[in-house]
């Protein structure tokens, strides 16, 4: 799963610099709106369970509000449970741009992080 992200609109990046150097390999889409990439491992698991995507909702496009505005990710994502699937501690991070506490724990352990 993965792709060139960053732009947007897209300009086939992916394409350009991986999938036509690897003619060998078979490569997929999953639609014609660029999804997160943990959007995109979320819903191939959910085809995978499922057998298809009926029932599965998507939203193109989440804003997340800042103190200076917002911050608007262009990029298709699963709906689950109400809200748009982010990669966890995303928001947190884009919010105070820093690692939430948690992670920072999980990624440092018991090590102050220089800076």
């Amino acid at each position: 799963i993965g792709g060139i992200l960053g732009d947007h609109p897209p300009r086939g990046r992916t394409y350009e610099y991986l999938t036509s150097r690897l003619p060998e390999c078979e490569s997929r889409n999953i639609g014609d709106r660029q999804f997160s990439i943990d959007g995109s491992a979320y819903y191939v698991l959910y085809l995978y369970n499922n057998g298809d995507d009926k029932g599965l909702n998507f939203i193109d496009g989440v804003d997340i509000e800042i103190e200076a505005g917002f911050v608007h990710l262009p990029y298709r994502y699963p709906i689950v449970e109400s809200k748009p699937l982010l990669a966890p501690g995303l928001e947190y991070y884009i919010k105070y741009r820093r690692l939430p506490p948690e992670i920072a724990e999980e990624v440092y352990g018991g090590r102050l992080r220089e800076k």
